[in-house]
């Protein structure tokens, strides 16, 4: 998902305003942390991350965004995580080279999520769906697969081949597939694959490419292509469907997928 947000800066801020990592703990609790050092600047002045850090809990509402934004502030004796919406409440610069949120100055960004439907938080094996603005890594999400496939039109080959990555303004991941096709017949099979962006709940393709492979009497044949997507509006999914078309005989595809982000 692309967020209307700064592209992260070149050069990092000074030590001691941004020592915190925000990251997903269950459904119902996301947590910064302390993460080399225990500061973070808000309003100009360093605050002090607890070692226990601070907890944001689903809200009421939630369930009607696509994305949110976290935040922290001080209230003058604690830390506290609050959730915004990238649209109403845009980040900006302030004047002390920290990501703040139009209308809510006090509140420093750390990071950002998308919600299961319920208002809880959504993280899985397939979905990178909770990211940290400061202290990033390099994380994964991966798929595997195997679905017989005998129909002459275009067909989902299979949901555990879906991925979906959320990512701010300026971020690039690289998805990757591959595996085989297996003849499932004495006749000849072939198949085409081709890879579909939804974004937004529209589909819109990656590349007008599309993949043929084929195989004759019980073989198989492998496949594979990467591509990289990068966010492209304000509040877009980056999510990869994976569609096939068998156009004689019947074919099993049998793969893996995944995706390469930083969060």
């Amino acid at each position: 998902m692309a967020l209307f947000v700064p592209p992260r800066p070149k050069i990092i801020n000074p030590a001691g305003t941004h020592d915190c990592y925000f990251q997903y703990e269950s459904t119902s609790v996301c947590r910064l942390i302390p993460f080399g050092g225990n500061q973070i600047m808000i309003s100009g002045v360093r605050q002090t991350i607890p070692a226990a850090g601070v907890t944001l809990a689903p809200a009421a509402g939630w369930s009607t965004y696509p994305v949110l934004l976290a935040g922290v502030t001080w209230t003058g004796t604690a830390l506290f995580l609050a959730a915004f919406d990238p649209a109403s409440n845009p980040v900006v610069i302030d004047a002390n080279g920290m990501p703040v949120f139009t209308g809510f100055p006090q509140y420093t960004l750390v990071g950002a999520f998308t919600q299961n439907g319920t208002s809880g938080f959504f993280q899985s094996a397939q979905y990178g769906g909770v990211i940290s603005y400061w202290n990033r890594r390099q994380r994964t999400v991966r798929g595997t697969w195997s679905a017989a496939m005998s129909s002459a039109s275009w067909i989902e080959i299979s949901s555990a081949a879906r991925l979906s990555v959320l990512g701010f303004v300026g971020d690039a991941v690289r998805f990757t597939y591959s595996g085989t096709l297996y003849n499932d017949t004495a006749s000849a099979t072939s198949g085409t694959i081709v890879e579909y962006n939804f974004n937004g709940g529209a589909i819109n393709t990656v590349t007008p490419t599309e993949y043929f492979i084929g195989s004759v009497g019980y073989a198989t044949a492998p496949f594979g292509f990467q591509f990289d997507l990068g966010p492209v509006s304000p509040a877009a999914n980056m999510n990869t469907y994976l569609y096939v078309y068998n156009d004689r005989g019947v074919g099993t595809w049998y793969g893996d997928c995944s995706a390469v982000f930083e969060g």
